[in-house]
């Protein structure tokens, strides 16, 4: 009943951003585990703004266009920088206990590849909690108090992209 009411949260969410519409939705909390067994959790990075990229690892390149304006964008302002979180997640919830050391491997080498920490959502609970779209790129952007303030799937055109770095600009104090 949780994942049914976030999911509505979530679609209300788009709905009233699409609309220019004030919807609060609370972010759930999460936690994830890198290729290095790194923890991360909501509550680690509380007081951040965190942009969430979540991704199925057959689709990572779908937003390399995003990604590469993110990184832009942060690396201009410094205040973004000292307030944002970027997390890149995987969705590696089809890993058994036979291949999750394959998997860890894949993340490890991939980390170091991208220059970024990457965390794997291994029990699925993010992917449920968020309403993600599987086998696509999600990009959600919280606010330093917890709150959505943008989720979009799919490869985001120029359009979004520049709602989520407008978002951005505005959460920056």
């Amino acid at each position: 009943m949780k994942h049914l009411a976030l999911a509505i949260g979530i679609i209300f969410l788009g709905i009233g951003l699409a609309q220019g519409l004030e919807t609060v939705v609370q972010a759930p909390t999460f936690s994830l585990e890198s290729g290095d067994n790194e923890k991360i959790s909501l509550d680690k990075i509380k007081g951040k703004i965190v942009i969430i990229i979540y991704e199925a690892k057959d689709v990572i390149e779908q937003n390399r266009a995003f990604k590469n304006e993110l990184t832009s964008l942060i690396d201009r302002s410094e205040a973004l920088k000292a307030q944002s979180t970027v997390l890149s997640v995987i969705n590696c919830t089809s890993a058994s206990w036979a291949t999750k050391r394959i998997w860890k491997s894949n993340l490890r080498k991939n980390s170091k590849k991208e220059n970024v920490t990457i965390y794997g959502d291994w029990d699925g609970k993010m992917f449920a909690d968020y309403g993600m779209k599987d086998n696509t790129s999600n990009v959600v952007v919280i606010d330093a108090s917890g709150i959505i303030r943008y989720f979009g799937s799919g490869k985001l055109d120029e359009n979004e992209i520049n709602k989520v770095k407008e978002q951005l600009n505005r959460l920056v104090r």
